[in-house]
């Protein structure tokens, strides 16, 4: 469990949502806005349409988790394990995903504009719909990917 001591903001309602995600592994519709969650261990956490407006969430686990309609605008997701996630219709904007683990991922819808994808493994990865422009996919694996043509638009 990570402390509560250090990690801002500390707003009661916001406190009152970390509270219920580390006690529960579920939060819907919380705001864990800039909130420090290094290194989390959230492995199939349910965090349907939560915001983590730019939350600090590097080398957490969230592994098959549900983060459909979550908000994760940049956000500092370096390293973190997001493979085998529902992450249908969440917004990445802007976010640092540098080394995520996004394997067999559902981004469905995804809207990653911006978003640094650099070394990301994207293997088996649903981008069907996804908004990839702009996005950082240098050193990206995209293997077996499933990419409709037109994915990358301009």
């Amino acid at each position: 469990m990570i402390p509560l001591a250090g990690i801002f903001p500390v707003e009661a309602g916001e406190v009152l949502h970390l509270r219920q995600l580390l006690a529960t592994n579920i939060c819907h519709r919380c705001d864990l806005s800039e909130m420090n969650l290094q290194g989390a261990s959230l492995h199939q956490a349910r965090l349907v349409g939560t915001t983590f407006l730019a939350a600090r969430l590097s080398n957490a686990d969230l592994s098959k988790s549900d983060l459909t309609q979550a908000a994760l605008i940049q956000a500092d997701l370096r390293q973190v394990n997001f493979s085998g996630a529902k992450m249908h219709l969440t917004k990445l904007y802007g976010a640092n995903l540098t080394r995520a683990n996004l394997s067999y991922a559902n981004l469905q819808r995804a809207d990653l504009r911006n978003a640094n994808l650099s070394n990301a493994d994207l293997r088996g990865a649903d981008l069907r719909g996804a908004d990839l422009r702009g996005a950082d996919l240098r050193g990206a694996n995209l293997t077996s990917a499933i990419m409709p043509d037109g994915v990358l638009r301009n």
